[in-house]
């Protein structure tokens, strides 16, 4: 491609939207099921699967403890969700939401060691959870470590072939690697279940452009602006697949115009700058 496009990777609040806030779930009679069987039943949190994992006997955890989890989280309230988690790992040291959702806290806050401990706790009491998997890649790619973030995500799809969040993740991964054909492959999955994150259509669209799929990259963008004409980031990818691509110079310039009104970063300055000459001379 002749310029670089902008990428989104499409990060924590996906993952985390549901760590704990899909159910409320009979936990009193499933800790009961645990204590009686010494096996720990824990949710899993992309789907309403219930997989089980041998556990040591777990103390129930309160069903008002887990609404208050669930509402803090609905509230993106990070000290709320704090004080939650805290209060079910003292009944349950090992609950896997609580867990994740501690890690989450951490992680938010920067704290990356600490999440990563917490992660691993929840990947040691559920390892087929995709969605502690995906939250384990994340924190490895906000700590430049790509390659085990790649590892991560994979492990997810493995659990779940049709894992939304971690095929958006990995196909981010892929574009930047310039491996459009497997990026493709991914953002198709994420763009099914997650097509109003405009994230995720962004990176798709510009997967599509790599690929010669223009038309259906023009149609992703305008989708994307129809919601929100303020996202610059799309506005610089589309205005690329305009004037580069599709040399329609006209329009190219209407998208061009807009991102100048809402900013440019310095790297979108320049390669702006080279666009706008490409527009005049065809006009000439």
């Amino acid at each position: 491609m002749d310029r670089k496009l902008v990428l989104i990777f499409t990060l924590s609040i996906f993952v985390w939207g549901c760590s704990s806030g899909e159910k409320k779930t009979d936990s009193t009679e499933k800790n009961k099921a645990i204590e009686s069987k010494r096996q720990e039943n824990v949710e899993s949190n992309d789907s309403s699967e219930v997989v089980t994992t041998t556990a040591k006997p777990a103390t129930a955890v309160e069903d008002s403890s887990y609404g208050s989890l669930n509402k803090a989280i609905s509230a993106n309230n990070d000290e709320s969700i704090y004080r939650a988690s805290i209060d079910i790992l003292h009944q349950n040291a090992n609950d896997l939401r609580a867990l994740n959702a501690l890690g989450m806290y951490h992680y938010r806050k920067g704290h990356y060691p600490a999440a990563e401990y917490f992660f691993k706790k929840a990947n040691k009491v559920n390892p087929q959870s995709t969605e502690v998997l995906n939250n384990l890649g994340l924190l490895a790619l906000s700590q430049g470590e790509r390659r085990e973030a790649t590892g991560y995500f994979r492990k997810a799809l493995a659990v779940d072939p049709q894992n939304s969040i971690a095929a958006a993740n990995i196909g981010s991964i892929y574009v930047e690697d310039k491996d459009y054909t497997k990026a493709q492959v991914a953002l198709e999955i994420a763009y099914k279940k997650l097509s109003r994150y405009f994230k995720i259509m962004n990176n798709y669209a510009v997967v599509l452009t790599a690929n010669g799929k223009y038309e259906k990259a023009k149609e992703i963008y305008r989708e994307v602006l129809r919601g929100n004409e303020t996202q610059k980031e799309v506005l610089f990818n589309y205005s690329i697949l305009l004037i580069d691509h599709l040399k329609q110079y006209s329009e190219g310039m209407d998208i061009i115009n807009k991102l100048k009104f809402h900013g440019m970063t310095a790297e979108m300055k320049s390669k702006v700058a080279a666009m706008e000459l490409a527009a005049k001379s065809a006009a000439k």
